[in-house]
């Protein structure tokens, strides 16, 4: 199976999960600011959850629950793509089995897949990036400071830290979805990296080693797809970790030969812009 094929796969398997969980039992109408009807959120959320799967724009605060102008406005964009009637101000059941047709692969998209939606949520466990990264964050920020560094790190690694926290990574976090489980920063003093590896990123606080040890192979081939989308460059697979780092444009390996159900070749290729 080439990436490419994986990576539709993935996400029309996604979109077909969403269209299941949707019960649409009366035509949903746009809202004024304020008077957004709180037992029809979650039926909204899901509706903008499909719409940006699709490569609709539902707003810069990602899925929320409220049918606003930024939603209407997907949904008018969906309409017309797709030859429905009607403007963006109502969302019902001829939209609905249009989305159920692409789920099935009866008709095919007019806009590239996007993937998982942003949401305003908490995330899952561990240590996340300090700062405005979303709602309910909770971890130690000791990974992102100079505190117990390596005396190897060079001086301006805080500075690099927080510049690759609030650029990429926070990216890749909007492109993937939610937030994700930082297990190493900064280079800290004491460890084997020291000695292994000298040069790494991590000395220079560009580096971040990702927590993927719960995602399953969709989920491990989107972060892939969001962390180079968002600037990444530098790509380390592993079983349990996924390295990206703002270094030179590479790729390597921690002793496994597939990543996600995908060839380590393959993606490399596809990091490197080989594919």
């Amino acid at each position: 199976m080439r990436f490419n094929e994986f990576k539709i796969f993935s996400n029309r398997q996604l979109l077909k999960n969403l269209c299941e969980s949707i019960n649409l039992s009366e035509t949903l109408k746009q809202h004024s600011a304020g008077e957004y009807p709180e037992e029809e959120k979650q039926l909204v959320s899901q509706i903008q959850h499909i719409l940006t799967v699709l490569g609709y724009d539902v707003g810069s605060t990602g899925v929320d629950g409220k049918y606003g102008p930024n939603t209407a406005r997907a949904v008018g964009q969906f309409k017309r793509d797709y030859g429905l009637s009607g403007d963006g101000s109502e969302f019902g059941e001829p939209a609905l089995q249009t989305i159920e047709k692409l789920a099935s692969g009866e008709i095919q998209p007019t806009r590239p897949f996007r993937g998982q939606a942003p949401s305003r949520g908490t995330a899952r466990g561990g240590a996340t990036a300090p700062g405005d990264m979303g709602d309910g964050l909770r971890g130690s920020s000791a990974l992102f400071t100079m505190n117990g560094a390596s005396r190897m790190t060079q001086p301006n690694a805080a500075d690099n830290i927080q510049a690759t926290l609030q650029g990429p990574y926070k990216r890749m976090v909007r492109l993937f979805g939610r937030e994700v489980r930082i297990n190493d920063a900064i280079a800290r003093a004491g460890t084997s990296r020291e000695t292994n590896t000298p040069g790494s990123q991590h000395f220079h606080g560009r580096a971040l080693d990702l927590d993927i040890s719960s995602f399953n192979n969709e989920e491990r081939i989107r972060l892939v797809q969001a962390a180079k989308q968002a600037g990444f460059t530098g790509f380390g697979f592993g079983n349990s970790i996924l390295h990206v780092d703002t270094g030179p444009n590479r790729y390597w390996d921690y002793d496994i030969s597939t990543f996600g159900g995908v060839r380590v070749a393959q993606l490399g290729n596809y990091v490197t812009g080989r594919a």
